[in-house]
């Protein structure tokens, strides 16, 4: 005896999914792929047990349904419009692997994948994008001094943090250029005048960029949408599994051991070769602010950081892994 498919919804609701829901075919019925993922939600029954849902009931590709596809094609055109009247920096990055964003939000499933409310299209907040371009950044400025003799024998990782620190937190009596630097100096520790001043002028650049605990940055990081082109004819999502084999040493804190069964976990995420659309803008919106040569320059130096923090360290879950890699095309 088969699996007999639950959907706890309203009444009317609930005849209406039972009417339209095939297996793998539900994507196809409604336009909103997050209506269809998150709310109708198939539980299924077997010999009077039930069970969680899980992302197989939707079949191993999700393609955007036509019609999502023509309203989410006109938002793209709106949103790089917008774009271009902010005289954003906008780039085009594929993904090389796949891609997962929002794998631990909260969800019926026992996994998550972030999706467009509206347009029910992945997409990766700016808040991610700026997360991993600012940890990029602390890592490439430790890379630094590392190579500067007071630092080389200083763990890499409590350097990382030191950065991390004077970058987040200005002390309170910063009023001059020297103020900064000297304030600086004290949270790095075993800075000498032998460090060059580059370093001091790189972490200013990085405070600008990303903003401090008293300042907002100066740069706006937009939400990265995939490009219409590139889902037309592919499927958006796919399906992805994970085999965690000691649960009962996680969840239970038995001891470790390989006598016990994997447990498959499903979950969803953006194949490779997927193009995604992201920009940048400098906060202050006026052509005057933005023809000012180093407020350009600041833009244009977010934009390379931004681009080297998605290739050499990706972007989402799993990175560790090779999931979320992006790559030119």
């Amino acid at each position: 005896m088969g699996d007999r498919i639950v959907f706890y919804l309203p009444k009317d609701l609930r005849g209406i999914i039972k009417e339209t829901f095939v297996k793998g075919k539900c994507n196809n019925v409604f336009d909103n792929l997050s209506l269809v993922i998150t709310k109708y939600c198939p539980f299924s029954e077997k010999d009077g047990k039930r069970e969680k849902p899980k992302y197989d009931k939707f079949g191993y590709e999700i393609k955007l349904p036509e019609n999502a596809l023509n309203k989410y094609n006109v938002f793209c055109k709106c949103q790089i419009d917008l774009w271009n009247s902010l005289s954003a920096e906008i780039l085009k990055l594929t993904t090389k692997s796949r891609l997962v964003v929002g794998l631990g939000d909260e969800s019926v499933y026992e996994t998550s994948i972030r999706l467009h409310r509206n347009y029910g299209v992945p997409y990766i907040p700016g808040s991610a994008l700026k997360g991993v371009t600012k940890h990029y950044a602390i890592l490439e400025l430790t890379e630094k001094l590392k190579d500067i003799k007071e630092f080389k024998d200083v763990d890499f990782f409590n350097l990382a943090k030191k950065v991390q620190d004077a970058l987040e937190n200005p002390a309170k009596d910063e009023n001059s250029e020297e103020d900064v630097k000297k304030a600086i100096k004290e949270k790095l520790g075993g800075v000498s005048e032998r460090t060059p001043d580059a370093v001091f002028w790189e972490m200013q650049i990085l405070r600008k960029m990303f903003g401090t605990q008293n300042q907002e940055g100066s740069i706006i990081f937009f939400d990265a949408f995939p490009n219409p082109k590139s889902i037309k004819d592919k499927p958006i999502l796919e399906l992805d599994i994970m085999s965690p084999h000691y649960q009962p040493y996680y969840r239970e804190g038995k001891e470790p051991g390989d006598w016990y069964d994997p447990k498959p976990i499903f979950f969803l995420a953006v194949p490779r070769g997927i193009e995604f659309h992201f920009a940048l803008a400098y906060r202050e919106m006026s052509r005057e602010q933005l023809e000012k040569a180093q407020n350009q320059k600041l833009l244009e130096n977010a934009r390379a950081l931004l681009c080297e923090a998605l290739k050499e360290h990706g972007v989402g879950a799993k990175t560790a892994l090779g999931y979320g890699r992006m790559i030119d095309e």
